[in-house]
């Protein structure tokens, strides 16, 4: 059982369990109290626990497609621009070109955020690769 008594310093605590009486700073600087206050004012570890992120497969195929036909793309234009494609097809270069660009650049970078992920590179981590919701 617990009596208070308070006097103009200092705050005293009767403990039947100790059969004395004990002031508040011997009870703020036993032992277990310390390890109890660390511990709750500390932040909690689950706290920062995370689920391993989920693989968006979908996302990843369809920036292998997008790279592999911007890679296809810039090929070919780049065969019409040296003339290695036949010249009557010259109308088509820029389009070819453009769209490659366009198709390229998304791709490879998604792919190497991918392929960074998987190997584990501080920093790099599936959920920045944008997934569909299923």
């Amino acid at each position: 059982m617990l009596f208070e008594y308070e006097n103009n310093f200092s705050m005293f605590y009767y403990f039947e369990d100790y059969g004395q009486w004990k002031s508040v700073k011997f009870i703020l600087n036993h032992p277990v109290f310390k390890i109890l206050t660390n511990y709750l004012s500390s932040p909690f570890p689950f706290q920062f626990r995370t689920k391993p992120p989920k693989v968006p497969w979908k996302s990843i195929v369809v920036a292998m497609i997008m790279f592999v036909m911007g890679t296809t793309l810039l090929i070919i234009g780049a065969l019409l621009v040296s003339g290695h494609i036949s010249t009557q097809y010259s109308d088509r270069l820029w389009p070819v070109i453009f769209l490659g660009v366009i198709l390229f650049v998304p791709g490879f970078y998604h792919v190497r955020l991918a392929l960074y992920a998987y190997k584990g590179y501080p920093g790099y981590s599936f959920d920045d690769i944008p997934d569909y919701d299923d």
